[in-house]
């Protein structure tokens, strides 16, 4: 409808108005003189100015009769005047909401046609025509807060149209790319629209990202989220559900929902010190390059089941305060979740890590699940906090696996897990069940001043190395023994226990296969005074008088 059929119809409403009025103003008229009148003839009655002797008097009388009628007048008068102003304050109230509607209804007219315009411009074949859509969209946008939440939809959408980047972003960083002298007519002119198309892209992403920042200074943010503005935007989500992107930045944005399933991150990826208000969906995700998630808080689920990182895989000091789910996840590279802190249950079944892998002084508050899970060259678990159960079932270490210094409040489950090369435990705290049963040591293990509060199985362990004697070390090791019995250990065979106080200590001896009754010649000399004087001072036993006997350290 326009402004004009608009103005047409309040006019003919204004018209019957008016004629509606005057028909109620003659009736109104009418029924205040009607009141004077009887108001007039009730007090003449009443006083009966007539009857009244004395000139004087009768005139006095007959002033008050008319005086009383033009106080009625007066007062009829006034109630008049007053219907007349409101009926005018009404009118007037009347146009001006009719003037702000059509006002509102040019201007949203106006929006969508912008609106419009712009997104037929996005589906230009010339890559400058695009990019004005996007600023039109922006320019929009900030004018317009109702119009935010659709526009970034729109540039979400956009950016999961099917993409095939050029040839140096597929290749990135390694060199040795086609010369594109050499590549033929049709290939050269699609290398050039990947180009092109390229920077529309990395505009669409920053626009994104602009209106996603924080404003706030990094000390003064928290779970709350900082109030819309022109340059923020409040979304409730965003979509990138499949989407081609190429050096992403979204570092300290506020992000609601994420949903960036299937989705392919190429080159350089940072969501460092990032604050995910919603759930974050990366199942099947692939990041070709190297990948930040430094000082991140997932306030909800993190969801990056089947994952893969190519690269460096950053989550140094993040922190997930819902289920962090990596199972089946590949790491390639580099990982990194030093001094992260999981809240809530975390499952990494499965995952692989085919480099470097460190969870230095993570802290696990509740279950963590690594059941299945493949590690590379090198593990570092150095120092890190099981808060709940730890599940490391089947897992196998192909380099060198370090926990030291680590603590387990609950149970600790290493069954069937394989160490193909150096396993550190030394001055770990297990401070409930730990099994290591059936697992299997390629290069030996050490437990040395290591702390066991709770029962320890080590029953059924396979060693790559029959040489190494002993192939598992315990100096030092601590026996708390308050709580069970010796009966619940089952320690590796060679390795008997020895009472000092409150505590146990862990003794070694190997026994030559050729002599059957070394073992009771064993328990004599471990009964004598002797003997069990030098049990309790240095908790070892070292046999060297008969060569079928052998005992160290």
């Amino acid at each position: 409808m326009s402004i004009l059929q608009v103005l047409r119809q309040t006019g003919d409403m204004r018209d019957r108005r008016d004629k509606g009025r005057l028909r109620w103003w003659g009736w109104i008229v009418f029924g205040a003189v009607l009141v004077i009148v009887a108001a007039v003839a009730g007090t003449w009655r009443l006083v009966d100015p007539m009857s009244i002797d004395g000139d004087a008097d009768r005139v006095s009388a007959i002033q008050t009769v008319f005086t009383i009628g033009f106080g009625f007048g007066g007062l009829a008068t006034l109630a008049l005047f007053a219907r007349r102003q409101w009926l005018q304050e009404r009118e007037h109230e009347h146009d001006r909401q009719v003037a702000a509607d059509a006002r509102h209804d040019a201007e949203q007219r106006r929006i969508t046609e912008q609106y419009i315009q712009a997104v037929a411009q996005l589906g230009h074949d010339k890559a400058p025509v695009r990019l004005g859509g996007l600023y039109g969209l922006d320019r929009l946008g900030r004018d317009h807060p109702g119009q935010r939440e659709k526009i970034a939809e729109v540039w979400c959408a956009y950016l999961r149209r099917r993409y095939s980047p050029p040839t140096d972003i597929l290749t990135w960083p390694n060199p040795g790319a086609a010369n594109e002298s050499d590549l033929p007519e049709p290939e050269i002119q699609a290398e050039a629209e990947a180009a092109d198309e390229l920077e529309v892209r990395l505009t669409a992403q920053r626009l994104l990202a602009e209106h996603l920042k924080d404003p706030r200074p990094e000390k003064a943010r928290d779970a709350t989220s900082p109030a819309e503005s022109p340059d923020y935007w409040n979304l409730k989500e965003v979509n990138l559900a499949c989407a081609t992107l190429i050096d992403l930045d979204f570092s300290h944005c506020r992000l609601p929902t994420l949903k960036a399933s299937n989705a392919c991150f190429h080159r350089r990826t940072s969501f460092s010190n990032v604050h995910f208000d919603g759930i974050v969906d990366l199942i099947r995700a692939r990041f070709h390059g190297p990948t930040r998630f430094d000082g991140t808080h997932f306030h909800s689920d993190a969801l990056c089941s089947e994952t893969r990182f190519d690269s460096l895989a950053g989550f140094s000091e993040a922190r997930f305060d819902e289920f962090a789910w990596f199972s089946e996840t590949r790491f390639n590279g580099e990982t990194l979740f030093d001094q992260a802190r999981f809240n809530n249950r975390t499952m990494f079944n499965g995952a692989e890590f085919g480099n470097f892998a460190s969870f230095a002084k993570a802290y696990f508050d509740i279950d963590a699940m690594f059941a299945k899970a493949k590690f590379g060259v090198f593990t570092n678990f150095a120092s890190t906090h099981f808060g709940g159960d730890a599940w490391l079932d089947q897992t196998r270490f192909h380099g060198d696996a370090l926990f030291t210094g680590a603590h387990f409040d609950h149970s600790a489950r290493f069954v069937q897990a394989r160490f193909d090369k150096h396993a550190t435990f030394s001055e770990v705290h297990f401070n409930d069940f730990v099994n290591f049963s059936a697992s299997h040591f390629g290069n030996g293990a050490k437990f040395e001043k290591t702390h066991f509060h709770g029962p320890a199985y080590f029953r059924g362990l396979q060693f790559g190395d029959e040489a190494i004697s002993p192939q598992i070390q315990f100096a030092g090791a601590t026996v708390h023994c308050l709580d069970f019995k010796e009966s619940e250990h089952m320690w590796p065979a060679g390795w008997v226990t020895v009472p000092d106080g409150a505590t146990w200590r862990l003794a070694w001896t190997r026994l030559r296969r050729a002599h059957a009754d070394t073992s009771k010649l064993v328990a004599i000399l471990a009964g004598s005074p002797i003997f069990a004087g030098l049990f309790l001072r240095s908790s070892e036993l070292r046999l060297r008088s008969a060569p079928d006997v052998e005992m160290g350290r």
